[in-house]
């Protein structure tokens, strides 16, 4: 397992999230949701590319066909593909979109909700778990969650992991992966310092997990305990994902200094480094236009 190394310093981050490895290709998107900025790093020749501007730059999976699903305003998709930007979707008018998502084996999305508030800042929905099936439809398949954020499968197929920003803890749900149902709660770890953000499982079916504020990507092993972590130059780093040929490069992506109160150097940063693990494929979304 190696240091931390900076693969792309880009200055103008401010929310620099999911990572996702796209193996046809083999290159890293990426996005500053904040600028709804979508980016392509290529580790080959060691560049990085902005490839689009806008507000459907708030998620990103990769579909079966290999085209770059993004999610916008109210969990709406939409495919680049090609330099060209599609609609699939027209999510869920007046409704908060996903602060992060997940594809499942069977190939449909699960989007974590933050809270819909009214005028007044009165909750209209509390934090849930969306699931986007394929033909395009939208189905809450659980509520009650503080503020949701980071979102993944379990290696077994039997879980989902969810984590929960306001009393930073990751739940994990009973997965039925032949319904897409999600069953009864119940709490897998709950983070001291940092909030839990991005995560991902590598091939042996741990869980890896960004503390957002307490500057390390934790291995947790599937009953919860702590197996090895690596620390981060920076604090502020907000979600990972395996990537490379071998997909034993875990790639991390942080806030920049514009959300830190004592920021650094390297707040924006992309960061890769050595695990030690190799991750698992990508699980490739299939939703189809509604």
């Amino acid at each position: 397992m190696s240091e931390p190394r900076v693969v792309v310093n880009e200055l103008t981050i401010a929310v620099g999230e999911i990572p996702r490895w796209h193996a046809d290709e083999g290159v890293l998107y990426w996005a500053d949701i904040s600028h709804q900025r979508l980016f392509r790093y290529n580790p080959t020749d060691e560049t990085n590319e902005c490839l689009l501007e806008s507000n459907a730059v708030r998620g990103i999976s990769i579909q079966a066909s290999g085209a770059v699903l993004l999610s916008g305003p109210g969990g709406a998709l939409a495919e680049w593909w090609k330099g060209e930007l599609t609609s699939v979707t027209a999510g869920m008018d007046g409704d908060s979109g996903f602060n992060d998502s997940c594809v499942d084996a069977e190939g449909r999305l699960y989007g974590s909700q933050m809270a819909l508030h009214g005028e007044n800042d009165e909750i209209l929905k509390p934090g849930r778990i969306c699931r986007v099936d394929h033909d395009g439809s939208y189905h809450t398949v659980a509520d009650g969650i503080g503020a949701p954020n980071g979102i993944a499968i379990s290696g077994d197929d039997a879980a989902l992991y969810i984590a929960d920003n306001a009393c930073r803890t990751v739940w994990t749900y009973e997965y039925d992966r032949a319904s897409g149902d999600l069953g009864e709660r119940r709490e897998f770890i709950v983070l001291e310092e940092g909030t839990p953000d991005g995560m991902d499982i590598d091939a042996d079916g741990n869980l890896w997990l960004t503390e957002c504020g307490g500057a390390r990507v934790v291995c947790y092993d599937p009953t919860g305990k702590e197996r090895r972590h690596i620390e981060f130059p920076t604090g502020a780093i907000t979600a990972c994902a395996f990537g490379g040929a071998d997909l034993k490069t875990l790639y991390v992506t942080s806030l920049g200094s514009i959300w830190r109160a004592t920021p650094d150097a390297l707040d924006g940063c992309l960061f890769g480094v050595d695990a030690g693990v190799a991750g698992r494929p990508l699980a490739r979304s299939r939703i189809m236009p509604s």
